[in-house]
């Protein structure tokens, strides 16, 4: 079983995910976050169940996706996946 952990960048896009939403609803903003953690624990077991990322040349940096985001993450190694960025769809990835 890996090891998944979050980089201050994901935990910070996490917030702006929250706040973004719960300027319409708290609820919501709360089941989208929920949403997107529930997502992230599959990787727990399957790390490489995601595609690379297009943006990037390297086959260890992939995506999985949860609603309208992606979640951009890098492996390792096979016991360590770190959770770079969660980006919105619509957005532009430029960096990690």
């Amino acid at each position: 079983m890996a090891q998944v952990s979050l980089s201050n960048a994901a935990l910070g896009d996490l917030k702006s995910i929250f706040d973004y939403i719960s300027i319409d609803s708290e609820y919501y903003a709360e089941r989208v976050i929920n949403n997107i953690l529930q997502r992230i624990t599959v990787l727990e077991t399957q790390i490489r169940i995601g595609k690379p990322v297009p943006e990037f040349e390297d086959d260890l940096i992939r995506e999985i996706l949860e609603g309208h985001y992606r979640i951009i993450y890098k492996i390792e190694n096979e016991h360590n996946v770190s959770i770079a960025r969660i980006y919105h769809g619509a957005r532009l990835l430029k960096n990690l």
